[in-house]
Parts: structure tokens; C-alpha cells; sequence
């Protein structure tokens, strides 16, 4: 039963121990892992990042009085859980990111500001028309050189500007 009703770390340590090659001794396979798991490095990985700032940003906004209906609460966050952590895997390598409007307002806030620590543009329904325009950028921006690449990769493709 202890393996079983073990805190969620000891499994990550568990598993991390058996990745050293057979000859380093558990001792020493510790000492590496609680360096990594207390390093700078390991406490800035945005995927790590930005859950920690979502949750925690969650929990300080319910406990300011938002989401006081059970029932809209969870109309609003039904997908909480799956959309942190499709936000923290792919939004810090993404130029920009639509979700929704709570999602957006959540990431928005200065406990997580994705977009001033990551770089992503965050669009929701509430910014639709900085979408649209934003998407025409890109459009217009599309080099000949680009246009090309689509051709060859999605033969038969309509590209904007081509006659």
C-alpha cells in the first residue's frame, strides 16, 4: 500500500531514478534529482510556469468572490484542467493563442501575464477583431518564397494573392 498511497513526487522521483545508467548508486541518483527538482532551470520551465501561475491565479480569483454560481462556474470552467495544460505545452512556443474568454482573462492577469513573459499574443472572443486583423498581417506579410512552400506542401491549395 505504500506504493500506492504515496504522494504524487515520490512516484516522479521513482521514475526518475530508474532513467541514470546502472552503475550510479541511488545516493547518488538522489542528489542529481533534488538538484535538478530545486534547480533555477527546472522552477522557469514554462510548461511548470504557467500551470503553478494558473492554479494559483484561480484560487486567488475565487477566493475575491468570482465564481460565486456553482452552476455558471462550472458552465465556464468545465475544460479548466485540459486548457491549463494545453496552454502551458504549447502557448509559450506559439506567436499567438486563441481561447476562450475566461482562459483569456485568467492568462491576461499580471500573477500570470503570458503575454509579457512568453510573448504569445492571447486572442478570445473578447478581441475578435485584433484577431481578424492580426491574421490579415499575416496574410498580406506572406513572401513569395512561403507561397511556394504551400504550393509544394498542399498541392492544389488556394493562396491568398494568386490569381
Amino acid at each position: 500500500m505504500a506504493l500506492i498511497d504515496a504522494p504524487i513526487m515520490s512516484q516522479v522521483i521513482q521514475t526518475l531514478m530508474h532513467h541514470f545508467p546502472g552503475e550510479v548508486p541511488p545516493p547518488e541518483r538522489m542528489k542529481h534529482i533534488m538538484a535538478f527538482l530545486s534547480s533555477e532551470h527546472f522552477h522557469n520551465t514554462p510548461y511548470h510556469d504557467i500551470q503553478a501561475r494558473m492554479y494559483a491565479t484561480l484560487k486567488a480569483m475565487v477566493k475575491g468572490g468570482s465564481y460565486m454560481n456553482p452552476e455558471k462556474s462550472i458552465a465556464r470552467l468545465s475544460g479548466f484542467y485540459y486548457d491549463v495544460k494545453h496552454i502551458s505545452i504549447y502557448a509559450p512556443y506559439c506567436d499567438a493563442f486563441l481561447m476562450d474568454n475566461p482562459m483569456a482573462e485568467i492568462v491576461g492577469r499580471d500573477t500570470v501575464a503570458l503575454t509579457e513573459r512568453y510573448g504569445v499574443q492571447v486572442f478570445s472572443r473578447n478581441n475578435w477583431g485584433d484577431f481578424i486583423a492580426w491574421l490579415e498581417t499575416l496574410k498580406s506579410g506572406m513572401t513569395n518564397e512561403y507561397k511556394e512552400a504551400l504550393r509544394v506542401a498542399y498541392p492544389g491549395i488556394s493562396i491568398p494573392g494568386d490569381v
